[in-house]
This record gives structure tokens, sequence and C-alpha cells, in this order.
């Protein structure tokens, strides 16, 4: 049934090989004795009957923004939001409090090797290869991923499958496995992780500007291979052991759901488990995070070529709580966008684009920054330097132009707008809807806000956090070039 040329072996590699090497080792493989595969029993799913189905003592309505929430009798808590933007697509996430804030300090790293491992370690009864076997052909997520302040465990399925993936979830979350084969697989991630994240001035920054900003805390960005290769899942283990136990739950579902059928699927998995603790601890020390008191220039190298550098301007803000310093911060970055883009890319020639953008911690107290980075070629990047200071003390002088204040603005309008109908944006407030009602205010004045926000704001914005005092630079060049720039500064 089957012709054509004899058996073509293709091997990709950046070394030579002999191709009479690889001839000769596709020969002597087929001397080997192989044996017929055995049968396998078919796989059943053990995580069918969590016991008797939890009852509901809480539910309620949030009638303007289509939101039911839900408490069963073990306090896990469910919210619901139908919604018709994805006809068969149904969003979910089950968050069990606690995340990298409930983490012991002295074990840097844990929380990344159990989100890169989580879904290959699988549960106490069942292998990947047997949740392979078993979702075949249906919509699930395996694994879980700590987060900041929660185990997370998320993804997209339909109305179908929303049962099954309930029970993979509360599976992964309640009874992870941390099989052998995934710890094997660390030790090869960790080399492959190292290189990519020093290939190119973008990584570098994503990877370890985070940490020193945050003054050397290591629970921001990546955390040094070093550090990683010391992890195991026996600690793992230990540590996420009492969250496992009692930390509580909540649930959101949005899409394209049938709200009985979204209940029993919880009920029959979460609400089924023992009782879990209705309050999250404070985590009052673990919140605290400061911004670097030193201000001497960021010098980083990366690994690619020398053609590339990054030039990057970040000065420290505040937390989220305050919604319209959220809103006012990233239209002020809007219109320094513009700005930017306007000067480094029409004036001066020196880069594709610029990014700039706001970030506000919502789970690390008063801790926030904006930044601003762009990649030139070396030599141009003092001229970078001194373009973004010039556009900044603009932004500090005088109120912006209607003109540009309209610019930066639309676009905020309409991305508001267009995310209205998106799962994704509700899934972010409905799957806190309970713990973190507060933010269900943001949808209902986030538009007015937007269009409230004057050039006054922007200017008193931009006088309070975008200070030379409070300013830090940072450069990435290529290690290539990394003494000479040494020298130079």
């Amino acid at each position: 049934m089957w012709s054509g040329s004899a058996p073509l072996v293709h091997l990709s590699a950046k070394e030579q090989i002999d191709p009479a090497r690889i001839a000769a080792v596709f020969t002597n493989s087929r001397k080997v004795a192989v044996a017929a595969s055995v049968a396998r029993a078919a796989v059943t799913f053990a995580y069918d009957n969590f016991g008797q189905p939890g009852q509901i003592v809480d539910d309620r309505r949030i009638a303007d923004l289509g939101i039911r929430t839900i408490r069963f009798a073990n306090n896990v808590r469910l919210n619901i939001k139908r919604t018709d933007f994805e006809m068969g697509r149904v969003n979910f996430v089950t968050r069990l409090a606690g995340g990298q804030l409930a983490l012991p300090r002295d074990k840097l790293g844990l929380g990344m090797m159990v989100s890169a491992l989580s879904a290959l370690a699988a549960t106490g009864k069942h292998s990947f290869d047997d949740i392979r076997t078993l979702s075949a052909g249906r919509l699930v997520t395996p694994g879980v991923a700590i987060s900041d302040d929660a185990l997370v465990s998320a993804g997209a399925t339909t109305f179908g499958d929303l049962g099954l993936q309930m029970k993979l979830s509360a599976a992964y979350l309640t009874d992870p496995g941390y099989r052998a084969e995934a710890a094997d697989q660390w030790s090869n991630l960790l080399p492959v992780i190292d290189k990519q994240v020093s290939a190119d001035p973008s990584s570098v920054a994503a990877s370890r500007l985070p940490t020193l900003l945050a003054s050397n805390d290591l629970r921001f960005g990546l955390t040094p291979t070093a550090e990683l290769m010391k992890r195991n899942l026996g600690e793992a283990r230990s540590s996420l052991a009492p969250l496992i136990a009692s930390a509580p739950i909540e649930i959101g579902i949005v899409g394209d759901i049938d709200e009985a059928a979204a209940i029993a699927a919880v009920a029959a998995s979460f609400g089924a488990l023992p009782a879990r603790t209705l309050a999250i601890p404070a985590y009052t020390e673990a919140r605290k995070a400061s911004f670097r008191a030193d201000r001497s220039p960021i010098l980083l190298t990366h690994a690619g070529g020398a053609d590339q550098a990054l030039v990057g301007a970040v000065w420290p803000t505040t937390d989220d709580d305050d919604y319209r310093k959220v809103i006012g911060l990233q239209m002020l970055t809007a219109v320094a966008d513009l700005l930017l883009t306007d000067r480094i890319r029409e004036e001066l020639g020196a880069s594709y684009g610029v990014s700039v953008g706001s970030l506000m911690s919502g789970t690390f107290d008063n801790f926030g920054y904006v930044t601003v980075s762009s990649i030139v070629a070396p030599d141009k990047a003092d001229e970078v330097d001194s373009a973004i200071a010039a556009v900044v003390k603009v932004l500090r002088t005088a109120p912006v132009g209607a003109d540009l204040l309209d610019r930066a603005r639309q676009p905020m309008l309409e991305t508001a707008a267009r995310s209205l109908r998106q799962n994704g944006y509700w899934l972010g407030l409905v799957g806190e809807a309970q713990t973190d009602a507060a933010k269900l205010n943001r949808p209902r004045t986030r538009d007015a806000v937007i269009r409230s926000i004057t050039a006054a704001e922007l200017q008193a914005l931009a006088a309070e956090y975008l200070r030379d005092d409070r300013l830090q630079r940072v450069r990435i060049v290529s290690d290539k070039l990394a003494g000479k720039a040494a020298a130079a500064r």
C-alpha cells in the first residue's frame, strides 16, 4: 500500500554530520529486535466522582453587568457571565488563592518550575499520557500556573466539555502528581530557557530588568538559572500542600453557556470538595515591593547581533488602586508614544518604533512604573536618550494640545468599546467578582473616565512621576560591544 523511495532520514543540527554516519546508525537500528506492543487496558477517569455535588448557599445577580455570583456550602465561589461573542466557546479560570505571595521566599523560582512542569507532572491518579488519552477529541486545558496571588487553571473549552474541564482542573489543583517524568524535564529545559532569555535585547529586558527595577527582588522577572537548578518537585509538594488543603477557590466562567449547566459542572467537581476557608490571608509582608533606590544607569548585555541596542527609561509610580490614575497614566503614555514615535522614527530615523507603557501592580502595594524603550543601532542610542528626555520635559512643562489629546484618547475609547464584546476582558473581572468586587465598577465608569481626563491632569501626572530625579536609565547592548560601551560611559 505504501510505495516510493527507500526510507528518508532527516537530521537538523548546527554541527556538520557525515551522511554515512547517519546511514550506519539507521542500518544498525534495524537490527535491534523489537517486541510487539502489549495491549493496554482502557483507562478510566479517576476523577469522575468527587462525591455529593455541592449545594448553593448564596446566589445573587449583578444585573447591569450580567454576572451571577454563587457560593457553595463548602465556600467555593462561582461567577458566571453568559455571552454570545463566540458561539460554542466557553472561557474559564479557576483560582486557588495564594500563588507567589504564599510561596517561601527562600525557594526562588518555585513558581516558575511548577508553572512549567504542571501539565506534564499530571495528577496523583493519572500520568500525562493517561490524560491525553482520556481527553482525546475533547477541548480541555491540563495543568496550572502560579500567578502573583493564585494557582490558576485557565483556558477555553466548549459547552459539552465544560464538565470534564472542571473535573480536570479540580484534579490538577487539589491532587497534583509531581511525577518523575516531569522532574526529568526540568534539567533539560533550563539550558534552553537560558539561551532564549539572552538572545536579543527585548528578551533580556523582559527577563532580567524587572528584577533589577524591583530592588533585586527575584519574584519579579526570571529567576537566575543557578537558583532554578536548585528547585525540585519535592519542595513544590511541601510548599503547596497547605494551599491545596484549604485555600479559598473562586471560579469564573464566561461565554456561550447555559447557567444551569455551568453550575452543575462546578457543583460536581469543586463544589463537592471538602470545605475551604472563605477569607484570603492579607499577606501583608509578601505584598511589599520597592523600586530600586540606586539611580545609576543599568547596563545589560544580550547575545544577539552587535547592531541592536535597547535604550530605556523607567520612572516608579504606584499600584492600581486609584482607577482614575490608572486611566490617566495609560493616556499619558499614549501621548508620549505618539510624540516619541514622531520624533524617533520620523526625525531621527533611529528605530522602527518605540514602546511606552504603564505597569501598575494589582498585587504588590504602591508598586508600578512607566517604561519607555526603543531598539536602535548602537550609534543612535545617545540621540534616542536625548529625545526621550526632551519629550518628557514637554509633558511636564505644559498641557498637551487638544488634537494630540484626542489622538491618544480615541484609540482608548475604541479599545474599551471592543473589549466589552470580548470574553477575555470579562473573564478578568468575572474570575474575581466576589473576592475583588470593587473592580466591577471599572467597566461601568471606564468610558466616562477616559472622556473626562484633561490635558492639565496629564501634565500633573507627568510632573508627579516623570521627574528627572526619579528617572532610571537603561541600556542593553550586544555582548560583542559591552566592553566599548562600558568604557564610553
